[in-house]
């Protein structure tokens, strides 16, 4: 009833526009993270369709696209808009940063021999091993991977391309192109002179709190990624490590109070107030506060966080940490400090060895170009995206 009130409620907020635009080379589906991609399609003639109720502020109201809404509905009303709005506007290449978007590869299925469809990696995919999974455990009836449908996929680099076309992921076109968001940090740090940032933590800590498919949060699950806060707590008390916790959400955001009851529940109550002490939490105006404090940090640990691999691909030190039992959050290369942890004894020995090393010794273990391919993201996309309109 919350959810059906909340879709009513957007037809009396939102701006009715009762024409559109012409000559439109590339639609730009769904506007969340839009500012990552402004550097890439300012020069494109572009149009954005917002795809979430949470942004939903304008309705394109035409005949024409009132006559195509019923001609094209098949028992969703609001794909049928998405589909006729792209229809009418009719661009060469629909492009989305929100790679995983089922809705995306819904109407991509449906249009792209007309219409080239085109998605960017926007973060690390362990929801196609997690898919996988919950199938085999009958968790569910559907074989969500199959939803899947990208036509031309810009990825990372080849672990991707390795896991999809495993998985039988359908991909018409694979396109390395390395990681947006890490590109647009580097970019930053360039421009404020901040290059070299002093070390001022020897333990970083990702927070990963829902993260996991929901099929899976179940209280063991949640226990074990509060068991390597555990572990990071311990150690540095041990070593007299300064410590820090960056937490996935920001204060006041959805998720923000699961994540908290998460440390509350499964650390004591000392083991609480350290994070708490030494804590940083996501902000807003601050973009890049998470790499910054990567950059100053000796280590970053985590289990499946996509700034494990970011960390690597700009010479920092990762131990990437799998103590919940699942090979499916095995880090997506093999190498000496990408464990699958069972116990503290374990983590010690792995984190002292790997702050012994120099970040410079660290890399010779690592593939970076198999986790991130390329620094000059920005400029292949532009490229292909010119290429993709132009053929």
């Amino acid at each position: 009833m919350k959810r059906f009130l909340k879709k009513l409620s957007i037809f009396f907020k939102s701006k009715y526009i009762f024409s559109l635009p012409q000559n439109i080379e590339l639609i730009v589906f769904d506007d969340t993270s839009f500012h990552e991609l402004e550097n890439i399609i300012k020069k494109f003639n572009y149009f954005i369709i917002q795809n979430r109720l949470s942004n939903f502020n304008k309705i394109y109201l035409t005949p024409k696209i009132i006559f195509g809404m019923l001609k094209n509905y098949k028992g969703n009303l609001f794909n049928s808009y998405i589909e006729t709005l792209i229809r009418i506007v009719n661009p060469k290449v629909v492009f989305t940063f929100i790679d995983n978007s089922y809705k995306f590869s819904e109407i991509a299925r449906i249009l792209h021999k007309k219409i080239k469809f085109v998605a960017l990696q926007n973060g690390a995919r362990y929801e196609v091993l997690e898919n996988k999974f919950i199938l085999e455990k009958k968790l569910t009836e559907k074989n969500l991977n199959k939803n899947f449908f990208i036509p031309y996929f810009m990825c990372f680099g080849n672990s991707e391309i390795k896991d999809y076309k495993k998985n039988n992921i359908k991909v018409k076109k694979f396109i390395k192109v390395g990681c947006l968001r890490l590109e647009n940090f580097l970019k930053s740090e360039k421009e404020i002179k901040k290059n070299k940032l002093k070390k001022k933590y020897d333990i970083c800590l990702l927070s990963e709190v829902g993260a996991w498919d929901k099929n899976l949060n179940s209280e063991k699950l949640k226990s074990k990624f509060a068991l390597l806060a555990k572990y990071c707590i311990k150690f540095s008390i041990k070593f007299n490590k300064k410590f820090i916790l960056v937490f996935k959400r920001p204060i006041g955001n959805e998720g923000y109070d699961e994540e908290q009851n998460l440390y509350k529940k499964f650390l004591t109550i000392n083991e609480y107030k350290y994070i708490k002490k030494r804590s940083k939490f996501k902000n807003k105006k601050e973009k890049f506060g998470t790499y910054r404090i990567m950059r100053q940090s000796r280590a970053v640990v985590g289990t499946m966080s996509t700034l494990l691999r970011e960390n690597i691909a700009i010479g920092g030190k990762t131990l990437a940490c799998n103590i919940t039992g699942n090979e499916i959050y095995n880090f997506p290369v093999r190498g000496k400090f990408f464990i699958k942890c069972k116990t503290y004894d374990e983590f010690e020995k792995n984190t002292l060895k790997l702050l012994s090393f120099s970040d410079k010794k660290y890399q010779k273990y690592v593939n970076r170009k198999t986790l991130i391919s390329n620094f000059n993201t920005s400029e292949i996309v532009k490229k292909e995206l010119k290429n993709l309109i132009n053929s």
